[in-house]
């Protein structure tokens, strides 16, 4: 009779990323963000930063300083996103200038 063994491994599911990756990823992120943030707030149609990015979160309009905030979190989230899946690709950390291109092309695409 033949008997089979499971093995099970641990992990946090980061794979082989390290601080450096992190923080590249984030702050580029906050940069590409923070420029983005300036288009729409000079460029597109004024309510979109102060009242529908606030809107999405249940807090009413006109708010600017929530507005940049939550905005800020996203560009730092999707950052640290994009360092994440660069890992498996690189075995170093991402140019922060390629990450602040790339959210910036995302940006305004969405």
């Amino acid at each position: 009779m033949a008997t089979e063994t499971a093995e099970t491994t641990t992990g946090t599911g980061l794979g082989s990323i390290d601080s450096t990756q992190w923080l590249a990823g984030a702050a580029g992120g906050f940069l590409g963000s923070v420029l983005f943030g300036l288009v729409m707030q000079y460029v597109m149609p004024p309510p979109l930063l102060e009242t529908v990015i606030p809107a999405m979160y249940g807090i009413e309009g006109p708010a600017l300083a929530a507005g940049w905030a939550i905005h800020q979190f996203h560009g730092v989230a999707l950052g640290w996103r994009t360092s994440r899946s660069s890992s498996s690709t690189r075995s170093r950390s991402p140019p922060v200038g390629s990450v602040v291109a790339s959210h910036s092309a995302w940006h305004t695409a969405c």
